[in-house]
């Protein structure tokens, strides 16, 4: 919330959130997508680690739905490279 709040993503911190995610709270599905839409919207390279997670969470057909919505707005609000 503090890096969304102040326009200003830590790349390093993201990747550290991540694997405590994996670690210590691996049926959350909420907080990795919102750090892959700040990784996206800043071209980090984490989010790449962060969608190969979201995929692993998504086996899970309690989130599978949840996190493709998601990950469409997600999408869906990214401009196009013309």
């Amino acid at each position: 919330r503090e890096m969304r709040k102040n326009k200003q993503v830590n790349e390093r911190r993201l990747d550290e959130i991540l694997e405590k995610l994996k670690s210590d709270y691996p049926q959350d599905w909420l907080l990795p997508l919102e750090m892959y839409e700040l990784a996206v919207q800043n071209h980090l390279a984490v989010a790449g680690a962060l969608s190969e997670y979201l995929s692993l969470l998504k086996t899970d057909e309690k989130y599978a739905t949840l996190i493709n919505n998601g990950l469409k707005l997600i999408e869906s609000s990214e401009p196009a490279n013309v």
